[in-house]
C-alpha cells in the first residue's frame, strides 16, 4: 500500500502561468542575448571574460569574517562619535577620514583639530662614555711584530 496520496487536478481551470514572460524564459532567447553582447559560447555555456570571473585573492593574513565585521562596526561608531562639523569636513565618509589621517603630510592639521598629538622624533642612541654626542674615536692599531 502506497503512502503517497494522489490528488486529482482539475485541468479545466485557467493556467496560472503568465504568458508575458514566455520570451524571457526561452533558452534560445537567453543564449541569443549573450551572442548579441559578444560573449563567446562554448558547448552551450557562455564564456565570461576574466573581469567577470571571481578573482583569486590571498586572505591568509586577514582575520576571520566576524572579526573584520566587528572592526568595521567599531570604526563606523568611532567616526560617528566625532563632532558633526568635523564629520562634514570629510563628507561624512569614514574612508575619506582614514585616508586623511594616514597621510603624514596632514599631521599638523590633525594636531590642530585635536585628533592627534605632535610626533616627537625618535632620539638617537648615545654611545657609552660619549658625553658630548660626538662620534667615538677609532681605536689605535698596534704595530704588528715581524
Amino acid at each position: 500500500m502506497s503512502m503517497i496520496k494522489q490528488v486529482p487536478y482539475d485541468y479545466s481551470l485557467p493556467s496560472a502561468t503568465k504568458q508575458a514572460f514566455k520570451r524571457e524564459c526561452d533558452i534560445n532567447f537567453i543564449v541569443g542575448q549573450y551572442v548579441k553582447a559578444g560573449v563567446p559560447i562554448k558547448n552551450g555555456i557562455p564564456q565570461l571574460p576574466d573581469a567577470l570571473v571571481w578573482p583569486s585573492v590571498d586572505v591568509s593574513e586577514v582575520p576571520d569574517f566576524m572579526s573584520m565585521q566587528n572592526s568595521l562596526v567599531d570604526a563606523k561608531a568611532r567616526f560617528a562619535s566625532l563632532p558633526a562639523k568635523l564629520r562634514k569636513r570629510f563628507n561624512d565618509d569614514p574612508v575619506e577620514f582614514v585616508a586623511f589621517c594616514a597621510d603624514t603630510s596632514n599631521d599638523d592639521e590633525l594636531v590642530r583639530l585635536g585628533l592627534a598629538t605632535r610626533r616627537v622624533p625618535a632620539a638617537k642612541p648615545v654611545a657609552a662614555g660619549d658625553a658630548g654626542g660626538a662620534a667615538p674615536a677609532a681605536p689605535k692599531e698596534e704595530p704588528k711584530a715581524k
